[in-house]
């Protein structure tokens, strides 16, 4: 995104691996040191359970990003942040995903 080019589908954040080269390069270290302490708090704002199922064990907890990065959702924004379990957050991608490619259809096995 730090180009500022639209994502091609399937991309998280970088157009090509310069844009992400680039923007490791001139991102300040105390962003990237910010986002434990952020996550710690989303956690906690959320009561320490997953905002889907209401999963509580921690080392199963994880943060997603309400509005997708590559969707201009604010990567460091606690309010664009919420905790979800492993599962769920699985869950929100793969439906992410159908949802980029809605006429093809997808083979789960289980």
């Amino acid at each position: 995104m730090c180009c500022g080019k639209d994502l091609p589908p399937r991309k998280r954040r970088y157009c090509n691996y310069n844009c992400r080269k680039t923007y490791h390069i001139h991102s300040p270290k105390e962003i990237w040191e910010s986002w434990g302490d952020l996550r710690t708090k989303v956690i906690l704002r959320d009561n320490c359970a997953c905002q889907e199922c209401g999963e509580t064990a921690y080392e199963w907890l994880e943060v997603h990003h309400i509005i997708p990065i590559n969707k201009g959702g604010d990567e460091l924004n606690i309010n664009n942040l919420i905790t979800l379990c492993i599962v769920c957050h699985k869950k929100k991608h793969r439906k992410r995903r159908l949802e980029l490619r809605p006429n093809q259809s997808v083979l789960v096995i289980l």
